[in-house]
């Protein structure tokens, strides 16, 4: 089953990616109502790399219902869903 709610999506992250329980990273929306995921740097001067960014994204497509969303939103990022 596919997470469908931000809690949950939330949990996943922190359970799975060091940055998200060092808050560099959080989860800044996740509507499915509206196909809408993003996540945030905790800082505007935080480069976030690609390979990063790209890998939480299809990580997020991998567990959630997120894989039907257009886009997916990564600090300064935005994918392609499909094509991840």
């Amino acid at each position: 089953m596919k997470i469908d709610n931000a809690k949950d999506l939330n949990e996943a992250l922190i359970n799975h990616y060091a940055c998200f329980n060092t808050e560099r990273f959080y989860l800044d929306d996740f509507e499915p109502g509206d196909k809408f995921v993003s996540i945030v740097t905790s800082s505007i001067n935080d480069a976030c790399p690609l390979n990063l960014c790209r890998g939480i994204a299809r990580y997020i497509k991998k567990i959630s219902i997120a894989c039907d969303f257009p886009f997916i939103y990564v600090g300064a990022w935005t994918f392609e869903t499909c094509k991840l």
